[in-house]
């Protein structure tokens, strides 16, 4: 009996001028297809996520600030 995946990507991202659509693309892309191969292939589960507490989070506030 396999274990479901728990997990979550969450992107934040502000509009930008036509020629970066490329970037906003490989913002998303890249990452998740990183986490899609790590669940095929089992490996997710395996990965070290110590760190987690150390990365920096939003706070809520206008724009720009």
């Amino acid at each position: 009996m396999q274990t479901p995946t728990k997990g979550a990507i969450f992107y934040e991202v502000r509009s930008v001028g036509q020629k970066s659509n490329g970037q906003l693309k490989n913002l998303f892309r890249i990452p998740t297809m990183a986490v899609l191969k790590a669940a095929a292939d089992e490996s997710l589960a395996t990965h070290d996520i110590s760190g987690y507490v150390d990365l920096p989070f939003a706070s809520q506030g206008p724009c720009g600030v």
